[in-house]
């Protein structure tokens, strides 16, 4: 678990801290930093931080120019296909839901074990631990 940021009078803290709810300020945020903004009430639009002012939107691939005093709510650091371990499970961004889990079965491959399909994965696919 990642310490908090440095105060900055608002209790921001740090967003690779995946346990973290309360609210912290856009740039606190480390690059490929994920997080979801605080009126989106049901957390289905995962934010990815790609520079000091600007973060993709993981389910949909709009990319937008984010104000330096957004608040958003932490979610943890984004994890690529490459870094999971084989036989990880994990979920796809399209996902939202986390209904259809996946398996990771080699360096460049998965399984969705609820129908058996094999997909080949590029390992810098960003996908959800």
């Amino acid at each position: 678990m990642a310490a908090p940021a440095p105060a900055s009078g608002d209790g921001a803290r740090a967003l690779t801290d995946p346990a973290s709810t309360s609210p912290a300020t856009f740039p606190t945020a480390a690059i490929n930093a994920t997080f979801y903004f605080p009126r989106a009430h049901y957390r289905s639009y995962l934010w990815l931080k790609t520079s000091a002012d600007s973060a993709r939107n993981l389910v949909n691939g709009i990319a937008a120019q984010i104000p330096s005093r957004a608040s958003v709510i932490p979610s943890g650091r984004a994890v690529t296909f490459a870094e999971l371990d084989v036989s990880a499970p994990f979920y796809l961004l399209s996902d939202t839901k986390r209904a259809k889990p996946w398996t990771k079965i080699s360096d460049r491959a998965a399984r969705n074990p609820l129908n058996g399909a094999v997909r080949q994965m590029n390992a810098q696919f960003i996908v959800l631990p």
